[in-house]
């Protein structure tokens, strides 16, 4: 019995054995006939550096799928060699250890690797394996530079390339490693509701999936397209290159996905010239709205061209790379547009485009010539949004270059004295203004002895009559020193000249009364030393009476330390008519020892005006006059008082100033000015001209900067009816 039941467990556990035979063969059957994972991770192409130091890298990639892109994978295997990286020596790199677990693809990953040397290139790589053992390329290969401190430069150029309703392309040209050299590591793109600087960057938000960099000049392009609708994001990028350097912040340009917007930029019909040399101009306009002329546009397209420029050949034309953010709608802008060449004319144009990549029509069409070498250096503009004039210029012993004139954009009130000092560029150092409440204004101005300035011009805000005339003496940096008010029991009716003694006094000449011309000496302190009047003749003639009259014109120390003075007399009835054996004006010239006593005169015409005189380097005496009875003449005297030559001369001249050699008449002509160079035999040896139709400039005083170039002031035309002081360079071999 017992035997019979141990046989009987044997069949049992028998039977239970094939039974789990049968399952293992049935199961091991079904597993052989499921297919086989073959399909690798996708190949990272995103590895980048994000931190680098002397002893640790930080790298960070985007997380690839098991399949592609598609599930999660199971390993990373990152490694590192000196010099170089590649599948032949792959397996001799080394292996960066400590690294997670996949992420879903997509994920930012990041992994700081330490306890590097000093070795001088570092290269990194990566592969991806899936559950199945399969393994994924290698990826791009970061290189790191330990001794590279060139770092890429700033993208000048993003810019919207496609939008739709659903998302938006911007586009930009690469830079390279080492500035537009070589291919970047990777780009930091970010966004914000509010404008990026540098001063926000870290705070902002980078997107995900960048693109890798291309070589240098390649376009790049990326597509954005999860941000919210209806909502205007600013954009900027930064490049980083294999050693952890960074460029500039990139051009900052505005986004916006909508719902629907098919309303473009108004189109700039204001582009105008600010400023042009020999091989640059500098623009402005209005900016338009991001909807008409509502709000922010997005960014410019600023395009030249030699030839005319349209809608046919706007593609061609050549870009202008800016940084510009757009204001809001109504706002000044400006740019400077360099690398130009000289002597060629060239048509600009811009087009705004909005977030959602509605372009404006092309602007209006800027026509601009630019300079040969030797002609104009740079024009540039000071003043307000109202009237502001300059009467008068002078270079300082320092090449600073200082303006006097008067202004009703700044000031108490009416029209103010208006100062102005640049440097030798017109870089702008300081500006004053002085005066009350009613019209005061400057006339000429010079460099005083103690490293100041003094002023001469008109007050009629102070002192005892309605007008007088005015000395104010700053400092080095525009603080004024003293103030000295001049007049008599009657107005000054005008300051027609000014300049210093040899004694660091000065001289002024005009007329009070409206009928008596004055020439005035002072101390180095303003205070009235000696004054000198003209005035015609009163008496009566065949019942009528007339009244002597006089006027004081331009007056100039000499080298001698002697000075010169211009005025006229004259006796006219009340009905403008003349008499008393006068025929009319006598214009008369007097030159003055350093006491004022007269050493010799001459006359120099009947009823002359435009009276400019100039001392020349060979020490003789240049007066140019224009006159009813002799017409329009220019004389040289020497010191003694010796007539040299005269010659008829049909150019107006405002100002004339003199070099070696050679001296600089400035006339006005059409919309601008005209330089003559003349030597000292008063031959003219050329002439340089300058107009400008948009904004027309009134000459008014040059002078010879510090380098023996030229120096012009007067004051241009602008926008809205105003006027601005205008400052113009220009080479002395033109």
């Amino acid at each position: 019995m017992r035997e019979d039941s141990v046989a009987h467990k044997n069949k049992i556990s028998l039977i239970v054995l094939m039974f789990l035979l049968i399952s293992v063969l049935i199961v091991c059957d079904e597993k052989s006939t499921e297919p086989q994972d073959t399909i690798p991770p996708a190949t990272i192409n995103t590895l980048h550096l994000i931190k680098f130091d002397n002893n640790s890298v930080t790298l960070g990639w985007n997380a690839p799928g098991d399949d592609g892109l598609t599930g999660r994978a199971s390993k990373y295997d990152l490694r590192f060699s000196i010099d170089s990286l590649t599948e032949v020596n792959w397996s001799n790199a080394n292996i960066v250890s400590g690294l997670l677990s996949p992420s879903n693809p997509g994920s930012n990953e990041v992994k700081t690797i330490t306890g590097l040397t000093d070795d001088p290139v570092y290269c990194f790589g990566i592969k991806t394996m899936d559950k199945a053992d399969n393994w994924s390329g290698l990826s791009n290969i970061v290189l790191i530079e330990c001794d590279d401190i060139i770092p890429p430069s700033p993208i000048i150029d993003l810019y919207i390339f496609h939008s739709d309703n659903e998302s938006v392309t911007v586009g930009w040209s690469s830079s390279g490693d080492d500035s537009n050299s070589g291919t970047a590591s990777y780009y930091d793109i970010r966004y914000d509701t509010e404008i990026i600087n540098n001063q926000n960057w870290s705070s902002t938000n980078q997107f995900e999936n960048e693109p890798s960099p291309q070589i240098a000049g390649t376009q790049e392009l990326f597509q954005i397209s999860k941000l919210p609708k209806d909502t205007t994001f600013f954009i900027a990028l930064k490049v980083v290159d294999g050693s952890g350097n960074w460029s500039e912040l990139s051009n900052v340009i505005s986004i916006r996905i909508n719902s629907i917007d098919n309303i473009s930029p108004s189109r700039i019909t204001d582009l105008s010239l600010l400023n042009i040399t020999t091989n640059a101009v500098t623009l402005s306009w209005t900016s338009p709205g991001d909807d008409s002329t509502n709000g922010y546009a997005s960014y410019y397209d600023i395009r030249y061209n030699t030839d005319s420029i349209t809608d046919i050949n706007w593609e061609q034309s050549e870009i202008v790379h800016n940084t510009i953010v757009p204001q809001q709608s109504g706002m000044e802008e400006n740019i400077q547009v360099n690398d130009l060449s000289e002597l060629t004319t060239y048509y600009f144009g811009i087009r705004s485009t909005d977030e959602s990549g509605n372009t404006s029509e092309i602007s209006k069409i800027l026509k601009i010539t630019t300079f040969g070498a030797g002609a104009i250096s740079w024009i540039t503009t000071y003043g307000g949004n109202e009237i502001d004039l300059a009467n008068s210029v002078i270079v300082d012993s320092y090449g600073n270059i200082v303006i006097a004139g008067k202004t009703n954009s700044f000031g108490a009130g009416g029209y103010d004295v208006y100062v102005i000092k640049t440097d030798q560029d017109g870089n702008l150092i300081w500006e004053n203004t002085f005066g009350g409440a009613e019209e005061d204004y400057g006339v000429d101005i010079v460099e005083a002895d103690d490293g100041g300035y003094t002023i001469a011009g008109v007050t009629n805000s102070f002192g005892d009559n309605p007008s007088n005339v005015i000395l104010i003496n700053t400092d080095f940096n525009g603080y004024v020193d003293w103030t000295k008010i001049h007049g008599t029991s009657y107005s000054i009716y005008g300051l027609y000249g000014f300049d210093k003694r040899y004694n660091g006094g000065y001289l002024l000449s005009g007329m009070y009364a409206r009928s008596t011309g004055y020439y005035i000496m002072t101390d180095i302190n303003g205070n009235i030393q000696h004054i000198n009047t003209f005035i015609g003749s009163n008496c009566t003639d065949q019942s009528r009476t007339y009244y002597g009259q006089g006027r004081g014109f331009e007056i100039e120390n000499l080298s001698n330390n002697y000075f010169i003075h211009s005025y006229y007399i004259y006796s006219w009835d009340m009905w403008g008519h003349t008499g008393c054996g006068m025929p009319t004006e006598y214009t008369n010239i007097n030159v003055y020892n350093a006491y004022g006593t007269r050493i010799w005169g001459a006359n120099i015409g009947i009823a002359c005006g435009d009276i400019v005189i100039e001392e020349t380097s060979d020490n003789g005496i240049l007066i140019r006059t224009s006159c009813w009875s002799y017409g329009s003449a220019l004389r040289k005297f020497d010191l003694e008082g010796n007539l040299i030559w005269e010659k008829s001369w049909d150019y107006s001249i405002i100002d004339i100033v003199s070099g070696t050699g050679v001296n600089y008449f400035l006339s006005e002509y059409g919309n601008g000015f005209v330089i003559h160079k003349v030597n000292n035999n008063g031959e003219i040896l050329e002439n340089i001209i300058y107009e400008n139709d948009d904004f027309p400039i009134e000459p008014k005083k040059i002078a010879i900067a510090k380098d023996e170039n030229l120096i012009i002031t007067g004051y241009q035309d602008s926008e809205n009816d105003s006027t601005q002081v205008v400052l113009i360079k220009i080479n002395r071999n033109f």
